[in-house]
This record gives C-alpha cells, sequence and structure tokens, in this order.
C-alpha cells in the first residue's frame, strides 16, 4: 500500500515542476536522492537538509535508501510523482525565494562568521583561511590545500578568463554527494552574486564553469550549474541576507543551520564565503 508524502515544489522560472512523464531514479541515498526526468536531474533532499530551486523537500521516517532502489521507474505528471511504494504530492504554488538581494556584507559580519568558525576548531576551515597551518596527509588535507592553492590562483588572475581556469580546478574536488570543492564554490559564488560582482547582465561569463558540472556527481553538478545563475540554497540565502543586515545573534543562528548540512558540506560553503572577501576585499572589480 503507497504511503502519501507532501513535499514543497520549489522553483525560479527553470522549475521543475511543469515537468511531466516518466523517469528513473538516477541514485539513492539515505538524505537524498537524484531523478531523471527527461534528460533533467532533480534532486529529493530529506528534511532537515537546506533547500534550493531544482530540488524538492520532503519529510520521511525512513532513509531514502531503504523505500527507493536505483533505476526504478516513476511517473510524473505534474501534480504527484508516483513510485512502486512511495508517492509524493506537489504543491509548486508553495515557493521560497532562492535569489540573493544584492547589497554589501559589512566587514564585521565577515569577521563575526570568521571568527566563530575558528572557535569552533571546524577542520578545513581555518586551514583554508590561514596558510601557515599543517594540512597533513590526508584526503581531507589534500582537498584543504587545494582549495587554498586556488585561492591563491584567484587571487593572482587579472582578468575573468584566469579566474575561471583556477576556479574550474574546485570541481568535483573532494568525495560526498556534493564533493568539498563544489561546496566551496557554491559559498564563494554566493558572496560574488550578493555583493553584485556577479549579475543578471554578465552571469554568463560562468559558462565555462556551468560546464565543467559534468565532471562532479550528479547532485553536486546540479548545485554547480544553478550557482553559476545565481540559485543558492534557502539556508545561504536567508545567512548572507542576515549578514547584509549585521544583527549578530541573528547571523549565528544561519551560520549553525549551515553547519548541519552534510558531514562538511556546510562548512566547505561557509569556507568559500569567506575566501571571497579574503581574495577580493574592496578591491574586486565588476565583471
Amino acid at each position: 500500500m503507497n504511503k502519501e508524502n507532501q513535499f514543497i515544489a520549489l522553483c525560479s522560472g527553470w522549475g521543475v515542476h511543469n515537468l511531466q512523464g516518466h523517469g528513473h531514479v538516477f541514485d539513492v541515498y539515505d538524505r537524498a536522492a537524484n531523478l531523471l526526468i527527461d534528460g533533467e536531474l532533480v534532486a529529493l533532499i530529506r528534511h532537515p537538509a537546506p533547500m534550493s530551486a531544482f530540488a524538492f523537500k520532503i519529510d520521511l521516517k525512513k532513509p531514502f535508501s531503504s523505500i527507493l532502489k536505483a533505476n526504478e521507474r516513476f511517473w510524473l505528471d505534474g501534480s504527484r510523482i508516483q513510485f512502486k511504494q512511495l508517492t509524493i504530492s506537489i504543491k509548486p504554488e508553495v515557493w521560497r525565494k532562492d535569489r540573493l538581494k544584492c547589497a554589501p556584507i559589512p566587514d564585521s559580519s565577515f569577521l563575526l562568521v570568521e571568527n566563530y568558525l575558528k572557535d569552533c576548531g571546524l577542520p578545513g576551515l581555518t586551514i583554508i583561511l590561514d596558510p601557515g597551518n599543517n594540512l597533513g596527509q590526508n584526503l581531507m588535507g589534500q582537498i584543504l590545500k587545494a582549495c587554498q592553492d586556488c585561492c591563491f590562483k584567484l587571487q593572482k588572475a587579472k582578468n575573468i578568463a584566469a579566474w575561471l581556469a583556477a576556479a574550474t580546478n574546485l570541481v568535483g574536488l573532494g568525495v560526498g554527494l556534493t564533493p568539498s570543492g563544489d561546496d566551496f564554490l557554491g559559498g564563494y559564488l554566493a558572496g560574488l552574486f550578493a555583493h553584485g560582482y556577479l549579475n543578471e547582465k554578465n552571469y554568463q561569463a560562468l559558462a565555462p564553469l556551468a560546464k565543467k558540472s559534468s565532471q562532479t556527481t550528479p547532485l553536486g553538478g546540479q548545485f554547480l550549474r544553478y550557482a553559476c545563475l545565481g540559485s543558492f540554497s534557502e539556508h545561504i540565502v536567508e545567512l548572507i541576507s542576515a549578514m547584509q543586515i549585521g544583527e549578530a545573534q541573528n547571523i549565528l543562528a544561519h551560520v549553525r543551520k549551515v553547519l548541519t548540512f552534510g558531514s562538511s558540506s556546510g562548512a566547505d560553503t561557509l569556507a568559500g564565503l569567506l575566501a571571497m572577501r579574503g581574495i577580493h576585499g574592496n578591491m574586486f572589480r565588476r565583471l
């Protein structure tokens, strides 16, 4: 007997709620599943993972891996997705905006976030921000070293072509549903869009970076493609909005929410956001 679960379709113009027809489950994890619908990848994300413009948030008592199987077929008719053992109702009229408001983030907000993360002793963040730290020989150390090297190249880049060449080195770097390099780039791009360095007029410059999305995981690639269009997770949008306002208690509350996403995804995303400020600061020229 099918169980019916309500979930919210989040979309912003290139949205998924208009899709209809047959599809199949691309891959399944405990907290997420990727669906392939007419060549377009759509993510199902379990609560409390951050929502995003191309993903569906769903509350389940069991992990996806115990309900769905890879290659399982389903039917989407615009109002629900019908699996073998699961029916999910779509409510496309309920939508949370995923676009960042263009406004400068005060230095005090960046410093507040940076100091909080250092006090937490999170691995990765302080290492990326402090080149003097010992990176070690483990996989995370290698990832962080690559991020650090990329930051150096970005800082030295004199034009958009050089910047993109450096940034693409991070795509697919690491392991997991969304590799660390992708998460880092997501935070980095969010900072650029928030400050207005990237906007609807010039985001096409990121097309070469978006094309590299095929070199990472399906979900990581989807996050990257939408980040290149200026579309970000609900939690990232809320955090940056709080940072733009500058109210300390609200900022830290949203930082803690971001840090709950994945084993390291939230921390890697915040590292990218802070690196944007450290690399470009007030000297970055609009593209």
